[in-house]
């Protein structure tokens, strides 16, 4: 919690934290979001729609991404589950749904996602009635505008695309990430 707290000191104003949470307990979230004053928090595990219904409940403020995994096999059954779940359950701070790598382990794969799935169930009208759709998956500053053009995400999360190795960040693949999402900024106006 002391690194969370420095990093938290270090950041530039109008810098929006998010609180990272993989298979966490309640319990966790709940202490570590009041004593972070995090106004956001991701789900990047196996949560399900009550847990973050119950999340909801247990925090009055913080808005909500949940990861999902793209399996084509099952995609449209997962998009479904949670429109479904967002009514009736009353969700109204989840925020943005995370379309992530499938992989058997939480959290991020760093390999490439399936974009023409995402993008044939867009075409289709699977994602009509959910969240604002985040792309994320094996991104880098190589593919990123491509994901974009195709997508028209939301937003895109991006780790190890920039990482120079694992863990450590590279200051010059995240300026050429942001460099490429730019590009795509300039190409809509």
């Amino acid at each position: 919690m002391d690194q969370a707290h420095r990093i938290l000191d270090a950041i530039e104003p109008f810098t929006t934290p998010v609180g990272l949470f993989v298979d966490a307990t309640l319990e966790t979230i709940i202490e570590i979001s009041l004593s972070l004053n995090l106004n956001h928090i991701q789900l990047h595990g196996h949560e399900s729609s009550d847990y973050v219904s119950m999340l909801e409940q247990s925090l009055d403020s913080p808005n909500i991404f949940k990861a999902i995994r793209v399996d084509p096999a099952q995609f449209a059954r997962t998009l479904n589950h949670w429109r479904e779940a967002i009514v009736k359950l009353n969700m109204k701070r989840l925020k943005a749904l995370v379309l992530e790598t499938p992989s058997a382990a939480p959290g991020g794969t760093g390999l490439p996602n399936d974009w023409q799935t995402i993008a044939d169930h867009q075409r289709d009208g699977h994602t009509h009635g959910l969240p604002p759709l985040i792309a994320a998956g094996g991104l880098t500053p190589q593919t990123v505008a491509g994901v974009i053009e195709q997508l028209h995400p939301y937003a895109v999360d991006v780790s190890s695309g920039v990482e120079e190795r694992f863990g450590q960040k590279s200051e010059q693949k995240l300026r050429a990430f942001f460099d490429a999402v730019r590009s795509t900024e300039r190409q809509s106006d």
